[in-house]
């Protein structure tokens, strides 16, 4: 068997010699066998990135391959215990072997020992209405990708007639709410919510999608990350506010696939966002209960996922995009019901507005046409001025781009920027009229999209102005680019 001697001067402790030996194995093909060894040894000799880099490699090999994502537990003990258990229930979930379940669950308990661990169950509450056979691939799909103990089911029928309800009561491993009325999604999230388990953190599932292998547990992962952060969601087939995934595909069983290869471990899978789409939206239980329940107002959908994302970035908590969580989305309502969508839409829109004072679709998205002119390399350590930032769409995609950048904002509307502020360095202020805490000289770019002109022209002597297009153009004494996009 290949790497037997390799294995064997490792079990032996014989690292001097192992380390000779890897030497010769380790510009193979990486397998997960390959891996295991590799990262153990590189444990050994306190080379933790290195190990990281053997699992990841691993990982790509056998997406479920227990062992490793036991050395990924030991990786994380390191730094984060919560994240560290959560790999050990993962290694839990894929174990076959009793000898070594055995261990794993000794690691388990080790880490509730530590008096950060406060790692929570699951609430997966998903809103049924008709739809029954994609509805059971969806249950079916959570069961198949997840260990039966970290999560419970909730179901809220809106009063189904296709025969989906039934198939639901017969199943043992669920709670069920059966509505005379379709109440819609807001109120009937909400009633599954309260039906859940109150220490239990919750995740808004659609019906009309599929869980992909690991997809939940690098949800729980990006959860933990951080105390601070509140909610994680995940990449998908669908174009809705940034979170399409990076492949196409064109079959479900490519999108299965994709699924696989993409919900691997990474050192920079995450994406601050004002906001996360509702189909797939994970909530730390104590954010939840600090901002409350879904607004009922927006029945009988639509927005209220962006005003749960407004509230959450408000109280202080962060809204965090997972790119290696990826889980499909039939999208089948809106096909069905396209001109009612439209109408709820437009309604809801307006309804935003008013509670909030802004329009959201102004402030929230990502502007691509200045991402694509820095020219700088995405490991290189930027700087970014943007004026008239609005909630930061556009820096907080500069900064999963260019992790090494620094960026900052200014925006004039001061509700805007407080919110802002939650996740990214963004300041209240008229670029006209206020003092900077900062020098124009430290930026590599500096951007504005908004209708005020003669405030960057006066900070770095030069004008740039934009018709119909983006313009860019080298500052003449100094490395940074000005950038200037007209109105918004």
């Amino acid at each position: 068997m290949k790497y037997t001697k390799l294995a064997e001067l490792i079990n032996q402790c014989d690292w001097e010699n192992a380390e000779k030996d890897f030497q010769i194995c380790q510009h193979d093909t990486w397998t997960d066998k390959l891996a295991i060894l590799a990262a153990t040894l590189y444990f050994h000799n306190a080379q933790y990135e290195e190990a990281y880099e053997s699992i990841q490699n691993g990982l790509r090999y056998n997406y479920a391959n227990y062992e490793l994502y036991l050395l990924l537990g030991n990786y994380y003990a390191q730094t984060n215990i919560n994240q560290a258990w959560l790999c050990y229930e993962n290694a839990e979930f894929y174990c076959t072997n009793a000898e070594d379940l055995e261990i794993i669950m000794q690691y388990k308990a080790a880490a509730e020992n530590f008096p950060d661990w406060n790692v929570r169950k699951t609430s997966i509450v998903i809103l049924s209405y008709n739809l029954k056979d994609i509805m059971q691939e969806c249950i079916e799909s959570i069961r198949k990708h997840n260990l039966s103990s970290s999560y419970e089911i909730i179901v809220v029928d809106n009063n189904s007639t296709d025969g989906i309800t039934e198939w639901l009561k017969q199943q043992d491993d669920l709670k069920l709410i059966c509505n005379t009325e379709n109440k819609g999604f807001p109120c009937a999230c909400n009633q599954g919510i309260k039906l859940s388990e109150p220490e239990n953190n919750i995740f808004l599932l659609n019906n009309d999608t599929l869980i992909t292998a690991n997809a939940i547990f690098w949800l729980r992962m990006g959860l933990y990350e951080e105390k601070h952060i509140g909610a994680t969601g995940s990449v998908s087939n669908e174009p809705a506010h940034g979170q399409l995934m990076s492949e196409e595909c064109h079959t479900l069983d490519e999108y299965i696939a994709y699924g696989s290869k993409n919900n691997m471990p990474r050192k920079n899978p995450y994406e601050k966002k004002p906001f996360l789409i509702g189909f797939a939206l994970m909530l730390k239980r104590e954010a939840l209960d600090s901002v409350g329940l879904l607004d009922e107002r927006f029945s009988p959908g639509q927005f209220e996922d962006d005003d749960l994302g407004m509230r959450l970035n408000y109280a202080g908590w962060q809204t965090v995009l997972c790119d290696n969580s990826f889980i499909f989305h039939y999208i089948s309502g809106v096909g069905k019901n396209h001109e009612l969508w439209i109408k709820t839409n437009e309604i809801n829109a307006h309804k935003f507005k008013e509670k909030w004072k802004f329009d959201i679709g102004y402030y929230t998205f990502a502007r691509y046409e200045i991402i694509s002119l820095i020219q700088h390399n995405h490991d290189e350590p930027i700087q970014i001025l943007e004026v008239g930032c609005g909630l930061g769409a556009t820096l907080t995609k500069i900064k999963y781009l260019w992790p090494n950048s620094s960026v900052y904002g200014i925006e004039i509307v001061e509700r805007i920027a407080q919110i802002g502020a939650n996740y990214l360095n963004i300041i209240p202020g008229n670029i006209e009229s206020m003092e900077l805490p900062y020098a124009i000289e430290q930026f590599d770019y500096i951007t504005q999209t908004s209708h005020i002109k003669n405030g960057i022209c006066s900070l770095k002597n030069q004008y740039f102005s934009s018709q119909n297009s983006a313009q860019a153009a080298a500052e003449p004494h100094s490395n940074a680019f000005c950038m200037y996009f007209g109105s918004r």
